[in-house]
Order: C-alpha cells, then structure tokens, then sequence
C-alpha cells in the first residue's frame, strides 16, 4: 500500500484528499477491491441483501349480514297465527272456541303443556294461547268478567281489575281496526271466512 495526494478542483478553492492506492497484485480479490476500499485505509464491509417482503395477505371479506324483518305486532294475524289457533281449538274444543271463548286460568299454556294428551308441540300451545288470547271476542269475555277456567274446564278465579283495564285497551285497538284494515287481511279472510266472521263478530258486539 502506498498514499498518494490528489489535488482535487472544486471552483476556486482547491483542497488535497488522501487516496489510498492498493496494489491489486498483493491483495486478496474478495477484499482488496475499488469498491469495499473507503478513505484513510478502512475496508467496508459487504452490503447485505434485503429480504424481499412478502406481500399482505388479503383480509377476508366476510358476508354481509342482511337484519332481519322484526315480528308482526303480536295483534297481528297471520296464516301460520290461525293454524296455531285452530289446531288448539280442533285439539281442546271445550278449551278454546272461537263464538264463545272464556277467559283463561293464569299459566294456563304451562299447564297445558304439562298435561297434553294431544301432544302438541310447545311452540303451538304457547304461540296458539298468545293468539287466541289476542282476539276481540276472547278480550270482550274478560270485559264480562266470567271466571277463568283451567285445563280441565273448571271455573276458578275472576279476571282482576287490571286484566279487565288491558282487555279495554286491546278491545280499543280492534275496534279502531276496521279504518286501517291491512290488506293482508282480506286474503286471510278468504282462507277462513269462519274466523274473521267470529272476528268481526267479536268487534261489532263490543260496539254495543
């Protein structure tokens, strides 16, 4: 190795840098190259190759969940609504009657489920009662206030001052139905025309 002085021109001033001259006959190739030679002697080290980065795994795109239709107002009729109502008046007729429905004994469904020689399925015996507890005619019976009755036919208590104030309100609602008939209504009507003669029934007998 051998230092020289280069004189290096930069515009007007000019300034001397010390190169470090190496005789590439006495050097190792792998280490005594132009490039891995820095200034005043030093050997740089070689660059190291960065690892690609693998690409971002895409996220998965989960399905859009569409909210679903809340319930009917349970006021509401529908067609699997009279099944269910039906099919308990079918099982139980001297339970349940759509002409002449008396009030029932409170936790009846669980009663009835309790003993069920018909075998009806839960669902249809609590949703059946919800419904047919719903009706005008079975709301103007409570007005009467007749005796409850239990599973067995039998009279027990009265209806309580409360249950009386709630058939009123839901009577109201039946009553006020006729100007905003739904028009769901008029094909259910034609399926059971017993039903909603019953119904209209039940509406124009409170009116009285």
């Amino acid at each position: 190795f051998r230092m020289a002085t280069l004189t290096l021109k930069k515009g007007i001033t000019r300034r001397k840098k010390k190169v470090l001259i190496v005789n590439k006959d006495l050097a190792p190739a792998h280490s005594m190259t132009a490039s891995s030679v820095g200034h005043q002697g030093t050997l740089k080290s070689p660059k190291k190759k960065k690892k690609a980065t693998p690409p971002p795994t895409p996220k998965k795109v989960l399905p859009v969940k569409k909210p679903r239709k809340p319930p009917p107002s349970p006021l509401i009729l529908t067609a699997k609504r009279i099944e269910r109502v039906l099919t308990l008046c079918e099982a139980y007729p001297q339970l349940f009657s759509l002409e002449n429905p008396r009030p029932l004994a409170i936790g009846f469904s669980e009663q009835l489920i309790e003993n069920n020689p018909k075998e009806l399925s839960k669902k249809v015996i609590r949703s059946g009662v919800q419904h047919y507890t719903n009706l005008p005619q079975y709301h103007r019976a409570v007005l009467t206030k007749a005796p409850r009755i239990d599973i067995c036919g039998a009279d027990t208590e009265a209806p309580e001052p409360e249950h009386i104030e709630h058939a009123k309100k839901r009577l109201n609602w039946w009553l006020t139905l006729p100007e905003r008939w739904p028009l769901e209504f008029n094909e259910l009507s034609k399926k059971y025309p017993n039903v909603f003669a019953s119904l209209r029934a039940g509406i124009d007998k409170a009116e009285d």
